[in-house]
């Protein structure tokens, strides 16, 4: 079969480069990574907010302790979430990450008070209700509010 040089031209632009699977695996750990890393900080920092306030007034709205330190924890995170990790994001993005935010937080308090009947330290109680959250959060996160961002997707 011959070519002519205009179909061999054309054939090889319009040639599709086979996929890096392994640059794609390392953009998605690198994100997921990064992700971790903020949400472990701002974990700390909520979970030390929820201490102080719990072990200092004894007695005190589970509501009142959950809502304080996630509002606290929650400007950290989106902070760094749309300067390191999502590097970005669309203009509506602070408006998104306050709806999942308010949802977090009552999905946080409804799940520590539901669980506070164990016998259990009620701080480890969070910190194993806020792991479960982790997971979703990135996702919704990724695919919703800051999927403008200026980080690459795989």
């Amino acid at each position: 079969m011959k070519f002519k040089k205009e179909k061999w031209v054309k054939y090889m632009e319009n040639r599709s480069t086979p996929p890096n699977y392994l640059t794609k695996a390392l953009k998605i750990a690198m994100g997921l990574t990064k992700f971790s890393a903020s949400s472990l900080l701002s974990a700390a920092l909520d979970l030390f907010i929820f201490t102080i306030i719990t072990d200092a007034f004894k007695g005190s709205p589970l509501f009142a302790a959950t809502c304080i330190a996630r509002m606290c924890s929650g400007l950290f995170n989106f902070l760094l979430n749309k300067n390191w990790v999502f590097k970005g994001g669309g203009i509506h993005s602070g408006a998104k990450y306050l709806a999942l935010f308010i949802l977090q937080m009552l999905a946080s308090w409804g799940l520590v008070e539901a669980f506070s009947f164990l016998k259990v330290n009620i701080t480890i109680i969070k910190a194993f209700v806020d792991v479960l959250l982790f997971v979703a959060s990135f996702h919704i996160q990724k695919a919703f509010i800051f999927e403008n961002s200026k980080q690459k997707k795989p």
